[in-house]
């Protein structure tokens, strides 16, 4: 049901993956303002997040950001942009001693560069955690995102449970678990269908003063969907890695995921690559500012076409 989203974007039937890496499966990043623009990508409208480990992760917050994108296809070794883009986002976090709530949202516009065609993507985040002495936290959280162009609207809403388990001072482990519902709309038809997400990590995580560091391996499954009327929607299953260090309240971060999209048969369709470089000054409290440079590449396994985004990402933050 997103071939139509897709036709829009590259003018050929390119399947794809929104690979995003919030990274926070186990434990919460360091990076206060985490931007994840491969979000306008087709088929994956939420990113991946535990919130649960929103009561580990410091101070509260307000922050604010911008992202500026560019799309490339390749077909036949042929390289050309299609796309530009600009987003916004808006987050908040509140962390007491025992109690954390999370609000977002994230709105974007992509340009089509032939035609001038605009398509809008809406996002938002709420979730809520408790955190149970120094060992386990547990949490809810429902994300939505909505991608409208001129011809369909592509819909998703995630309810997460998750929980963590906090392991000496540093180690931490994570599961969250959802129903996500997809849903289309075109010519006035409307249909939808269920999947089943579940994400596991384990992280290290510490921060003293001036200095800090955050190692991170999770693993997200997207379940497959055949369903008579909505159709059909490959399996997802992707491998991810963070590290970020702070060192005199100087950010350098690095994050890579992998993802592959496997059919029924279990041959894999499309393998996703994404990478994610930030450099920001992020004290424990006070003012911070992050640059990030993020690229996404999608590419078919059967034709070799590659689709490409490429983002910038400026945010602040007032840490308090």
């Amino acid at each position: 049901m997103r071939t139509i989203w897709i036709i829009t974007i590259l003018t050929i039937a390119l399947p794809a993956f929104s690979g995003t890496v919030r990274a926070q499966i186990a434990a919460p990043r360091l990076n206060p303002v985490a931007i994840d623009s491969s979000l306008v990508s087709p088929n994956r409208l939420i990113p991946a997040f535990n919130p649960a480990v929103l009561p580990w992760s410091g101070a509260s917050r307000v922050a604010v950001g911008r992202s500026d994108l560019e799309v490339e296809v390749t077909v036949l070794g042929i390289t050309q942009s299609t796309n530009t883009g600009e987003g916004t986002v808006v987050q908040g976090r509140y962390v007491g001693e025992s109690f954390a709530l999370a609000a977002e949202s994230h709105q974007f516009e992509l340009t089509d560069i032939s035609t001038g065609a605009l398509s809008d993507f809406d996002s938002s985040l709420v979730a809520a955690a408790f955190r149970f002495g120094d060992m386990f936290s547990a949490g809810v959280s429902q994300q939505t995102a909505e991608i409208v162009n001129t011809t369909n609207t592509d819909s998703a809403t995630l309810p997460l449970l998750g929980a963590t388990v906090r392991i000496g001072e540093s180690i931490f482990v994570g599961l969250a678990t959802g129903e996500e519902t997809v849903e289309n709309t075109s010519a006035g038809i409307s249909v939808e269908a269920d999947r089943t997400v579940t994400q596991i990590g384990v992280a290290y995580l510490a921060r003293d003063g001036e200095n800090g560091l955050h190692l991170e391996y999770y693993r997200q499954t997207v379940d497959a969907i055949d369903d008579p009327s909505y159709g059909t929607e490959d399996e997802q299953e992707s491998a991810a890695f963070t590290v970020e260090l702070i060192f005199s309240n100087v950010l350098v971060g690095y994050e890579s995921m992998d993802n592959e999209i496997s059919s029924a048969t279990g041959t894999v369709v499309t393998d996703v690559g994404l990478t994610t470089i930030s450099l920001g000054w992020v004290p424990e409290e006070g003012l911070s500012i992050v640059a990030s440079l993020q690229e996404e590449e999608t590419t078919n396994a059967a034709s070799g076409n590659v689709f490409r985004i490429e983002t910038t990402v400026i945010a602040i933050a007032w840490l308090f």
